[in-house]
């Protein structure tokens, strides 16, 4: 086998230094973009994470007294003034559902000292589900 000429052995060392200042430029490059892409990749796993620590905080039950508030703010709009003008006693007909949302609420540990069911009722009123007679007491302390 022949020797290679000159010309060919510096045409060809001339080339793989072309292909070494190309390669270190495409690692600089490629080092750039990974900088780029993993602080994106970051911020977007700090969302997702931010986002699903909200959806655990809106998954654990309200406080008791938040759902007592809301329960007689879905009940008459007027409940929330009246205990505030110090009216502790509520009497009136109500729906199935919003009989069985006072019940729950009353059967709760430590609910005796927010509300109290008094009298259950026993009138119901056909057509639309409506019992009677019912009977509840907010205490002082649903205002604290």
């Amino acid at each position: 086998m022949g020797s290679l000429s000159d010309s060919f052995l510096s045409t060809l060392n001339t080339w793989l230094q072309w292909i070494s200042v190309l390669s270190i430029g495409l690692g600089l490059i490629a080092a750039i973009g990974l900088v780029f892409v993993s602080g994106e990749a970051g911020q977007r796993q700090e969302r997702k994470l931010a986002d699903a620590n909200k959806k655990i905080t809106d998954l654990q039950p309200k406080p008791l007294k938040i759902r007592v508030r809301d329960f007689l703010s879905r009940l008459d709009s007027r409940c929330l003034a009246a205990v505030t003008n110090g009216q502790r006693e509520f009497y009136g007909t109500f729906t199935t559902a919003q009989l069985s949302e006072l019940q729950s609420l009353c059967a709760e540990d430590s609910a005796g000292i927010l509300i109290k069911q008094v009298e259950t009722g026993n009138i119901i009123i056909p057509g639309d589900g409506r019992q009677g007679g019912i009977k509840f007491v907010v205490t002082d302390e649903l205002l604290r």
